[in-house]
């Protein structure tokens, strides 16, 4: 897969991930609830699963896409990322789905 399939696929679960937040959050203020109800858990659960799906595809193997969603609320709250490359540390910055792919990719070439 070329850098730029592997950009539009997360591009578009991202998008997923923004429209199923939006329309729970516009439903929740309108009856109440929260993201943890029986109605919305098996919905995440459903998310949690694709999010594993991806990453298994994109070769994710220390979990960057579940931390890009929790820790970093999808590139709201962006956070400093050290890897160790080839000896060398790198600083980077985990602020959007580029950061996210170059992140995945230099850390498979440990």
């Amino acid at each position: 897969m070329t850098r730029k399939e592997k950009i539009s696929k997360l591009k578009k679960w991202k998008a997923s991930h923004d429209k199923v937040q939006t329309q729970f959050t516009k439903l929740f203020d309108l009856v109440g609830g929260d993201f943890d109800s029986p109605f919305a858990k098996p919905i995440w659960e459903v998310w949690d699963d694709y999010t594993d799906t991806l990453s298994e595809l994109l070769g994710d193997k220390y979990q960057w896409l579940v931390y890009y969603t929790c820790d970093c609320d999808m590139g709201k709250d962006p956070k400093e990322v050290i890897l160790n490359v080839g000896g060398k540390e790198e600083k980077l910055q985990l602020d959007c789905i580029e950061a996210l792919l170059y992140i995945i990719e230099k850390d498979n070439d440990k």
